[in-house]
Formats: C-alpha cells, structure tokens, sequence
C-alpha cells in the first residue's frame, strides 16, 4: 500500500515470517523527505494506517540508494536503525529474522 508521512512517499508491504513473526518492509519512492531522514513520522504513519504493532515485528526498508536496512521499532516508536546492506528485501528479511533470533538468545 502506497502511504505518505509528511512529505515522505513510500511503499509498505506486510507478511509474516513460516514462524509467524510479523514483518513490514518499506520502500522509498524517493518523493519528498527520504524514509532515512523522517523514520519517525514513516513509523507513526504505518500505525495510525495499520494499528498496534506487535512486539516481536521486524521493520527492514530500502532506501533512496537501493539497499535494505532494518529498523528498530518498540512499542510502534522508532528508536533507530540497523545496517543489513542487503541487495534485495528477501536477502534483508532474511538478515533481519536471523538477527532477531540471536538478539532473543
């Protein structure tokens, strides 16, 4: 679904893990302010369309350059990022669930 936060464009696409672990990849279009520089408002604005985020969501988007990223949401805040450097969302979303599993351990 195509949202706007501010002046900020962006793709969002919801799934779920085989495990169930909510996933919502971003996709900056690229218009406006980039997913980068207005990561709060993107997350808010994915709540206010969406609702309540679930604890154990894993966040990844691609930014203006074209790599994939995790960001770190609690409580439906965005609190910051983290590097994957992925080349496709796949590759990222893969990246993410293994970092969340090692981060529960």
């Amino acid at each position: 679904m195509v949202l706007k936060a501010g002046t900020t464009h962006f793709n969002l696409r919801m799934g779920r893990t085989e495990s169930g672990i909510p996933v919502y990849s971003i996709e900056d279009y690229d218009v406006g302010m980039s997913v980068t520089a207005n990561a709060a408002a993107v997350i808010s604005e994915v709540v206010a369309v969406t609702g309540p985020i679930p604890g154990n969501s894993i966040f990844v988007y691609r930014d203006t350059d074209g790599r994939w990223d995790g960001l770190n949401v609690v409580s439906g805040v965005f609190i910051d990022f983290f590097p994957l450097g992925a080349i496709t969302e796949d590759e990222a979303l893969s990246m993410a669930v293994a970092r969340s599993h090692k981060s529960v351990s």
